[in-house]
């Protein structure tokens, strides 16, 4: 019988912004979903449902149905094999398996079938284990963002302790956890806050976050400007008149500040000379620029809608014909010119209150490393040298509090980048000291 449990998942991204990939994996499991409840195509669901897997990590429920299209088609073999992957994945409902009419020719299988249920109850205890480790430690939440770090083995994530490498919860988790007032850990897809001090662990069910991502708001601009020079943009964020200059036009930045008139930028591509720039709702060039850019990337941690008092640390990646490249600020000075191949945004890997630094992955010779502004000034400098094959992200120690009501009570304070060095993944904080056990 079909499963509709859905896992809870912390979204980076809106719902609004689901990728085609994403979108072409749902079509095929409705599909697959379709063929076997109401046409008893049982082969035709269980291809639909590969064809779906093949695209990404496939839900636990959506292993589980699988399991059952591939058991009632015949493959016995098969539909073990995925139930076991549905386990690995998360599913946990041991009542629905031992009545599930789909899965009779499992369960004659009595041997097998009891291992299934074993690992399903070891899975289940391995969160337990991992609570009294975590209330045995006695640590306190006002240290645990500058003592712990995450660390990965066998696949899953664990807890250390950063100054002797000693464990503090076992590596069972699907994601690098985070540190405060509580451990924020995923366990098998599901979020758990779990308390320092009694290793108490309580499903957490985190909304849709703000954007880390460089998706920008749709800012209203100032009814007085004139197309004849610069651009006018509608309360969409579209340009309007100007499509006879520019090939391209993003609004990238808007400040507003007490008492003055409000500044727009935006990166154009123009059309006389096919190269990019900066300009102003005037049309006039970023200071200390020209319009002599083969390509600009914008780097933003928000939209460019800022309050007064929010930090704008936004950058561009620019290259010009003669080869140099390097990052552009919004005071028009370069940066680390010629000091990199290509740099992307780095996200934060949870969502939280603004103001946090910015960062970039930067590669050279094709290895990657960190750049962000020299503390206490507007320098853009290297900060881990470039040695790793990929760096995903980056938090895990914060200050303030989770609550399912308003996930922007905390700000990151201990910034640790998970990294990979071939198969290996681990943690480094922004000295590059490395944090994985032996």
């Amino acid at each position: 019988m079909l499963k509709t449990l859905v896992f809870p998942f912390l979204l980076l991204l809106a719902a609004s912004t689901l990728t085609a990939q994403a979108s072409a994996y749902n079509d095929l499991v409705r599909q697959a979903e379709r063929m076997h409840a109401n046409e008893r195509n049982y082969k035709g669901a269980l291809a639909k449902y590969q064809e779906a897997f093949a695209l990404q990590s496939p839900l636990a429920k959506d292993l589980y149905n699988a399991s059952c299209s591939a058991t009632l088609s015949g493959d016995i073999d098969q539909g073990f094999g995925l139930l076991k992957k549905a386990i690995e994945s998360g599913w946990s409902d041991e009542i629905t398996m031992k009545m599930d009419r789909d899965m009779k020719s499992l369960r004659a299988q009595t041997a097998r079938w009891d291992e299934m249920i074993a690992l399903m109850r070891k899975k289940a205890e391995e969160l337990k284990t991992a609570q009294a480790s975590l209330k045995s430690a006695g640590i306190s939440s006002d240290d645990a963002p500058k003592l712990l770090a995450p660390f990965f083995s066998n696949e899953h994530w664990g807890v250390m302790r950063r100054d002797n490498q000693a464990e503090v919860m076992p590596a069972i988790f699907d994601l690098p956890p985070f540190f405060g007032n509580v451990v924020l850990a995923r366990f098998r897809n599901q979020w758990y806050k779990m308390d320092f001090s009694t290793g108490a662990a309580q499903g957490y069910y985190p909304p849709t976050p703000s954007l880390s991502s460089p998706i920008f708001d749709r800012p209203v601009a100032p009814n007085a400007q004139s197309p004849a020079q610069g651009f006018v943009v509608d309360s969409t964020g579209r340009l309007q008149d100007r499509a006879d200059l520019y090939a391209a036009f993003s609004l990238v930045k808007y400040v507003k500040t007490s008492g003055l008139p409000a500044q727009y930028w935006a990166v154009v591509k123009f059309k006389s000379t096919n190269k990019w720039g900066v300009i102003d709702a005037a049309g006039a060039p970023l200071p200390g620029t020209k319009a002599d850019f083969t390509s600009l990337e914008v780097c933003n941690s928000a939209s460019p809608i800022f309050e007064e008092k929010t930090p704008a640390e936004q950058v561009l990646v620019y290259q010009k014909a003669n080869g140099e490249r390097g990052l552009l600020d919004f005071a028009g000075k370069s940066h680390l010119v010629k000091g990199f191949d290509s740099a992307a945004l780095l996200s934060l890997e949870m969502s939280a209150k603004s103001g946090g630094r910015t960062f970039l992955k930067f590669s050279k010779n094709n290895k990657w490393g960190v750049i962000g502004r020299k503390p206490g000034s507007t320098q853009w400098i290297v900060l881990i040298e470039p040695r790793f094959s990929d760096i995903s992200g980056y938090g895990y120690g914060f200050t303030g509090s989770f609550d399912e009501n308003n996930t922007e009570s905390y700000q990151p304070q201990e910034y640790l980048f998970r990294v990979r060095e071939g198969n290996e993944e681990y943690c480094v904080d922004l000295q590059g000291k490395a944090y994985r056990r032996k």
